[in-house]
């Protein structure tokens, strides 16, 4: 039960359409893989091979719209940047009729939209994501380092947790969500202002470093036997959870 807690040279570019069917990216020796999109959730699972699969979905009212997906791929170095540029604000307001809302001044967009990235990645690639609107949702990644995002929530299942990761995990206004193994060893510091923090780990909590007062709460321990991997959750507006693997 979970109980509250006190660039560089450009090498390489491309531009994929929105689409059913994957994409298969050649890594090409790539180690780092880094994803940025603004409206879509970004679903991250581990690859079968030693090439990244790409899917974007673009859904509205019910219709698939590919034509209104972008991706671009471009390789940089040892990175390889996967970022979705459309839609846009302005083409989701066009497609999405605007009405006024009863009573007011504002907008109201009667418009069901469902806009995804889906990707899988290597085994190998160290992975660092960034989202606005969108959620993240993470599978067993094992060199995943950062998810932050600006309104989405931040689910990470983290099965392979190595002693040397570090893993950074932020929503300003979502929920982030992260399940460990339970035989876990990792530092943590954990962070919320207006939300809260759950667990279900028995933690040593360091009472020095931890803090407590009026719309902020910090708790700073270990798991397991200590050291280990560096873990940092924070939401300032949500609840951080962290949970132990059934």
């Amino acid at each position: 039960m979970l109980r509250i807690l006190l660039s560089s040279l450009l090498l390489a570019a491309g531009h994929l359409s929105a689409q059913s069917d994957p994409r298969i990216i050649p890594t090409n020796g790539a180690t780092h893989l880094d994803i940025t999109a603004n409206f879509g959730d970004v679903e991250l699972v581990p690859s079968h091979t030693d090439q990244l699969t790409l899917r974007h979905v673009v859904v509205i009212n019910g219709v698939e719209r590919p034509e209104l997906g972008e991706i671009t791929v471009d390789r940089r170095g040892d990175r390889l940047i996967v970022a979705e540029t459309s839609p846009t604000e302005d083409q989701l307001s066009r497609e999405c009729a605007a009405q006024r809302a009863s009573g007011g001044n504002g907008r109201q967009y009667n418009c069901n939209s469902r806009i995804e990235l889906q990707i899988a990645v290597p085994a190998g690639m160290q992975v660092e994501v960034d989202t606005k609107y969108g959620g993240v949702h993470v599978a067993d990644i094992a060199g995943l380092t950062r998810v932050h995002s600006t309104y989405g929530t931040v689910e990470v299942d983290h099965r392979d947790l190595s002693g040397s990761a570090e893993l950074d995990l932020y929503s300003n206004y979502g929920e982030v969500d992260l399940t460990l193994p339970a035989n876990a060893t990792a530092e943590l510091e954990l962070i919320t202002e207006f939300g809260t923090l759950l667990t279900d780990f028995d933690i040593a909590i360091d009472a020095e470093a931890s803090e407590q007062r009026q719309f902020y709460e910090r708790v700073v321990g270990t798991i397991g036997q200590g050291g280990g991997a560096q873990v940092r959750c924070r939401s300032p507006y949500d609840t951080v959870y962290l949970r132990r693997a059934k």
